[in-house]
């Protein structure tokens, strides 16, 4: 019996054969939809990690500092971060992408972050998320938080970016592809091979050459510090030896074997902080042993009166070179310094090497400046005509004092001779009859000193504070006095001249019985003078013997180094007993750098100055003493400033006992104070407007005008025999808000130093910090006393922890 049955028949068949034999199941082949489908996604993914690679090869991030290397490193970062999120989690997405956007700042890396976290929000399939939409997460993350680190990859944000990216590196790991975990891990173990050997490579040329680096930044700090000492012979041998342990260590961090580390990230910026310091280092060491050697500084000496001006032009071409060094190696330093994260031993020893540097710059340049103006200054390009004022405090004028001689100093090729030599009168009767005389400026002197003819009275052109106005009215007006044109002017008060006696040792004058030397001149131009010499003409044969004696051996006889000049006149630098002024733009700009100028600095904040011109020509400013007390009300935000200035004189002369023209008023109009009384003409420089002036606690009138950028308050002030008065002004202003408050003291010379005492308050109880001379804080108060012993003295105040 058959019957009709066909192999193919449908599932609802029965079959009569029994059970068929069990065959293994057909795999299932996807339709041709499905996969063309796949692979639009595989190559979807492929080209979001591609492109996203290419972004991150935009960064500018330097996590080795070599930039071939830093490119490639970061669009392998970015890449792999794709692929990661072709293949990971969802959830891992929103780490990523949250991180980028809360740490990126600005700009691109903030909008990278955005897109990234509005891509995973918006991709909302239910079974597995699409692997190109990951992959455009992964890189759209990876390049905000590559933004968000900073171009070296280094600090917190550093390390935060490391933390939101590891949980989708790791599912992206779990949930790849067999055979694309096992590439990954391979590449990771031989790359993880190569940092470590190259590693160990560099270590191991570390650590040969530590001793030679430690070794040469101790000597490099000995011999710079025997430089600034006047020690050239030790200061050259410690330089050499520098040179030649860093060149040592060069040597060894150079070597082939260390090359491969420059590449590695945070190692390659130390491994190239190093190679810099240790080059630099040597460099400079080097060429300063080079300098010295070659220039023979010592030899830069005046000998005889003379001063070789073909050495110091040969000086000036090697100290420019030195500078350029120097100025090269700053930048380089610096830079390397920021470059990423350094070791505490390579950062110590940079930041040595740095400190060496940027104090040996400015001292080069200066020099290079100086080794440029000297020769002109000594008669290089012709004959050099300097005036020398010799003036003194106990008759108040100015910053200077009373001018009572003179002398003309003549330079012919290094050559100085003085030339001439005499009192103020003589120039006051010299040359053109005093109505003749003719000033042109500067304006704000003219406005403000004109009415006490300084054109006809010698002895009130140093009434201004400001010593460059001084300088060019004394310039102007000597050729019309019976002198010759000058290119400079010198003003020396008895602490300078003490200064000068340093130099030439002790000097005898016929008038006194024992000579007058760096100790003991002072006092005796000061204050002796005056009490052990009562008769008028022997004292100034005295003064001008004494005067003339100095000079005479500073043009004649040999002088020290400039090392050891400049430490025997700094101190009367600092406190202004020295001071010049040139026409010429670079030799003024050189004696500014110098400290010489005697310049009332431009405002950059506060500033407060108090001088007194004495009015009736006596000698009685020898018994003045004199208080300044500055009260500040500062508010940080908003920079404004109540100020409260009190100036207390006290005047210790007698009534009687002495001379006249010590204690008498022999210039003062019909109406003369009486013996012993100290008559001023008070004047407080500051830039903010005054609000109400009092003298002894009653108002008083008080004359404004403006000189050297700043208002001058001034009254005339009787201050009895044995008496005081107190002058109190009352200010308002503003000091740029948000920033410091920075106040400058301008100190007047006085036969006893002036002391004041600073207070500065800020609103709102904030804590302060205080920079300055003798400048101490104490919570939100900042203080200052003491003895006003510089030319001119920079205080700082910050609020809640702003650099001063």
């Amino acid at each position: 019996m058959s019957g009709d049955r066909r192999p193919d028949a449908g599932a609802g068949t029965l079959s009569l054969r029994g059970p068929s034999p069990v065959t293994a199941a057909a795999p299932a082949v996807p339709s041709p939809g499905r996969r063309v489908g796949h692979d639009a996604e595989r190559w979807a993914t492929r080209l979001v990690v591609a492109a996203g690679g290419g972004a991150g090869a935009l960064v500018a991030v330097a996590p080795s500092g070599a930039v071939v290397a830093d490119r490639a490193m970061a669009a392998a970062l970015v890449a792999l971060l794709a692929a990661a999120g072709a293949a990971a989690k969802r959830w891992t997405w929103f780490v990523a992408a949250g991180a980028g956007l809360a740490l990126a700042g600005t700009g691109p890396a903030l909008v990278c972050g955005a897109v990234a976290l509005a891509v995973a929000l918006a991709s909302t399939r239910p079974v597995r998320p699409a692997p190109p939409v990951g992959a455009a997460v992964g890189a759209l993350s990876g390049l905000a938080l590559l933004g968000a680190t900073g171009p070296d990859v280094q600090g917190a944000s550093a390390l935060l970016a490391a933390s939101a990216v590891l949980p989708l590196l790791l599912s992206g790991d779990r949930y790849a592809g067999r055979r694309v975990r096992r590439r990954v891990r391979r590449a990771a173990v031989a790359a993880a091979l190569v940092v470590a050997v190259a590693g160990a490579a560099y270590g191991l040329a570390a650590v040969r050459a530590a001793p030679s680096a430690s070794r040469g930044v101790d000597l490099l700090q000995e011999g710079m510090a025997s430089a600034r000492a006047g020690d050239d012979r030790r200061a050259t041998a410690r330089l050499s030896q520098a040179a030649d342990a860093f060149a040592e260590a060069e040597r060894h961090l150079g070597s082939w074997y260390a090359a491969p580390a420059r590449v590695l990230p945070v190692l390659g910026h130390n491994a190239r902080a190093t190679g810099a310091m240790a080059s630099w280092a040597s460099t400079v060491a080097r060429d300063g042993t080079d300098v010295a050697l070659g220039s023979e500084v010592d030899a830069l000496a005046v000998r005889g009166g003379r001063l070789d001006l073909g050495r110091v032009r040969a000086l000036g071409g090697e100290l420019d070179d030195v500078a350029e060094v120097l100025a090269a190696a700053d930048a380089d330093l610096a830079a390397a310094a920021d470059g990423g994260w350094l070791l505490a031993p390579v950062s110590d020893r940079l930041g040595r090497v740095r400190a060496e540097v940027a104090t040996a710059r400015p001292d080069v340049e200066l020099a290079s400046d100086a080794a440029r103006v000297v020769p002109a200054v000594f008669g290089g390009d012709g004959t050099s005509r300097w005036l020398v004022a010799f003036v003194t405090p106990v008759e108040a004028r100015g910053r200077t004092g009373f001018m009572g001689n003179f002398a003309e100093l003549t330079a012919v090729d290094g050559t100085v001779d003085m030339t001439r030599f005499g009192r103020a009168a003589d120039l006051e009767a010299g040359g053109a009859a005093g109505p003749a005389r003719t000033l042109s400026g500067p304006r704000d002197y003219l406005e403000r000193w004109s009415r006490f003819r300084p054109a006809t009275t010698w002895r009130n052109v140093t009434m201004s504070p400001h010593f460059p106005s001084v300088g060019r009215v004394m310039a102007e007006l000597y050729p019309q006095s019976g002198g010759r044109p000058v290119q400079g002017v010198l003003a020396v008060d008895p602490l300078g001249l003490a200064a000068l006696l340093r130099l030439t040792g002790p000097v005898a004058v016929p008038e006194l019985p024992t000579p007058l030397d760096a100790g003991n001149a002072a006092r005796y131009l000061l204050r002796d003078q005056y009490l052990l010499s009562p008769d008028v003409e022997s004292r100034t044969d005295a003064l001008e013997s004494l005067a003339e004696a100095t000079f005479d051996r500073l043009t004649t006889a040999d002088l020290p180094s400039p090392g050891a000049v400049a430490d025997a006149l700094g101190p009367a630098v600092r406190a202004g007993h020295l001071q010049a002024w040139s026409p010429d733009a670079a030799t003024e700009d050189l004696l500014g750098s110098l400290g010489l100028d005697g310049a009332l600095p431009p405002v950059v904040g506060d500033s407060i100055g108090v001088v007194a011109n004495n009015a009736v020509g006596n000698k009685i400013d020898l018994f003045l003493d004199r208080r300044l007390r500055y009260d500040v009300r500062w508010d940080p935000a908003s920079g404004d400033v109540a100020a409260t200035a009190t100036v207390a004189m006290s005047n210790g002369a007698p009534s009687s006992g002495l001379p006249g023209y010590l204690i008498g008023s022999p210039l003062a109009p019909r109406v003369r104070p009486p013996a012993g009384t100290n008559r001023a003409y008070l004047s407080v420089y500051s830039p903010w407007l005054l609000g109400r002036a009092t003298l002894d606690g009653r108002p008083v009138g008080v004359e404004r005008q403006e000189e050297a950028g700043r208002h001058a308050y001034s009254v005339l002030v009787d201050v009895p025999p044995g008496g005081g008065r107190t002058l109190v002004l009352e200010l308002r202003g503003r000091v740029p808000p948000g920033g410091p408050y920075v106040l400058d003291v301008a100190t007047q010379p006085l036969a006893r130093p002036e002391r004041w005492s600073l207070a500065v308050d800020a609103a709102g109880e904030r804590p302060l910090r205080a920079h300055g001379p003798a400048a101490v804080a104490d919570g939100p108060r900042a203080t200052a006393r003491g003895v006003l012993d510089r030319a001119v003295a920079r205080y700082t105040v910050a609020a809640d922890g702003s650099p001063p």
